[in-house]
């Protein structure tokens, strides 16, 4: 389930970062939200600041390597009831499931699949590299700049065509305060960025450009998805956000999409005695009926 959901994290990178151009260049200012930041990837790497890596190792198939290592990890009670998480070692394998381990593992290895294991660097390098036109608010640079309210502590900086592993620290307050006052025309949030901070059109703020946001990857807890739309929408604001979730047609995800709406409707009965609120603000196929 986690690594089908991380591919079509990765997969939607480039649509959701023209979505965002667009709506950039029509003067409005943009929140990206998502749920992982596949930031367990890289540290996986061992890498440290400076340190370059390699083409191969950016592939999205490294997930399904991590995945195939996961298998040799068990749960383990003692009979005192303590609890723990034991390894299976290779060494502890038949020599034939020693070789077919081997077997699998290369073959993933082998694989290609152009998608890539730090989707979030993606999106800010396509972000980042965008002239912005002169006629737009907010700062006066030559390009649209993004901020990343995550936990992450490390990130990939692209630089002509080298990948190159930068040390990382998320300033929330800061972060959102520059995107209010016009420094930043993007700001990217997960689960971290979600609680408590103000990114909406406030009559207080210098920056009052409608706020969007596009849901990225949304949430599998509903409260938490809400609390995320909340960012954007709150009182004192002068123009109402506007917000869109970018999905593929791939039945995996239309599925999560169909969970997506059945929980916003018993969330909508609870608060507000009808179930018809999200029909309307969320268009998408639902085919979980008694078939």
């Amino acid at each position: 389930f986690n690594i089908v959901d991380q591919m079509l994290f990765s997969l939607k990178v480039e649509e959701v970062a023209k979505h965002c151009l667009k709506l950039l260049n029509e003067d409005k200012k943009v929140v990206i939200a998502f749920k992982s930041t596949m930031g367990a990837f890289l540290k996986d790497l061992n890498m440290v600041s400076g340190d370059v890596v390699l083409p191969e190792q950016l592939d999205f198939a490294r997930t399904l390597i991590k995945g195939l290592d996961s298998v040799f990890f068990y749960n383990y009670t003692d009979i005192e009831g303590n609890k723990s998480r034991e390894r299976i070692e290779l060494s502890e394998l038949s020599q034939s499931g020693l070789d077919r381990y081997n077997e699998i593992k290369e073959a993933m290895k082998a694989e290609s699949t152009g998608l890539s294991i730090s989707p979030i660097d993606q999106l800010i390098q396509l972000l980042e590299n965008s002239p912005k036109g002169e006629n737009l608010g907010g700062h006066n640079g030559k390009t649209f700049k993004v901020g990343e309210v995550t936990g992450r502590n490390q990130r990939i900086r692209f630089d002509e065509n080298e990948a190159i592993v930068q040390s990382f620290r998320s300033d929330t307050e800061k972060f959102f305060r520059l995107f209010n006052s016009g420094d930043y025309d993007v700001l990217l949030i997960n689960q971290s960025g979600s609680t408590g901070s103000s990114a909406h059109a406030s009559q207080d703020f210098k920056d009052q450009r409608v706020r969007t946001m596009i849901i990225h990857q949304f949430e599998l807890d509903i409260n938490t998805e809400i609390q995320k739309r909340g960012r954007i929408n709150r009182t004192g604001q002068v123009v109402l956000p506007e917000y869109y979730y970018i999905t593929s047609d791939i039945p995996a995800e239309q599925r999560l999409m169909t969970m997506l709406k059945g929980k916003l409707k018993s969330l909508d009965a609870n608060t507000t005695g009808s179930q018809k609120t999200s029909e309307d603000t969320l268009k998408s196929a639902d085919f979980f009926n008694k078939y």
